[in-house]
């Protein structure tokens, strides 16, 4: 083959092929040689398969900020590439465009005093082929700490 992957075995009719990682975006041609035992022409026969490398999907987040109980916070400076993305929390909060590069955060009450953790899943958009690496998810986090609002706090003192 043409690729920096590895073949296994490749004197049978089922062989395979391990990509390397920078195969990746790439297409890789595998050639089998058959050579005749007899004397008849010709000696040889090839046949060629062609192996589409799919890249694997990434993601890239970090960072922390401090938001009020009730506030928000807008996640900003991620990429991802090769994938779809989905942001879930374990905060009791809500997410809005979670299928985004910057989503927001909505912080509940119940958040305040607790380190919420948006973690980002770029899940793999590539075709399934045979022979083709299998595509994971790439996961990052992204702390959020959230501290009581002043006006959350009034309110308390207040009742």
């Amino acid at each position: 083959g043409n690729g920096n992957g590895t073949i296994g075995n490749e004197t049978t009719l089922n062989p395979t092929y391990a990509a390397d990682a920078s195969d990746a975006g790439t297409a890789v041609t595998l050639t089998m040689t058959v050579t005749s035992t007899n004397s008849c022409s010709p000696q040889t026969a090839t046949a060629s398969y062609t192996v589409t490398v799919d890249p694997l999907p990434t993601a890239s987040a970090g960072g922390t900020e401090t938001i009020c109980s009730t506030g928000t916070a807008t996640i900003t400076g991620t990429s991802s590439s090769n994938g779809s993305i989905n942001w879930t929390h374990n905060g009791s909060g809500t997410i809005g465009n979670p299928t985004t590069l910057s989503p927001t955060y909505a912080a509940d009450a119940s958040d305040a005093g607790t380190a919420v953790t948006l973690t980002m899943t770029v899940t793999s958009t590539n075709s399934t082929r045979h022979f083709v690496t299998k595509c994971t998810q790439r996961k990052t986090r992204l702390a959020q700490q959230v501290k009581p609002s002043r006006n959350h706090l009034k309110s308390v003192m207040m009742n």
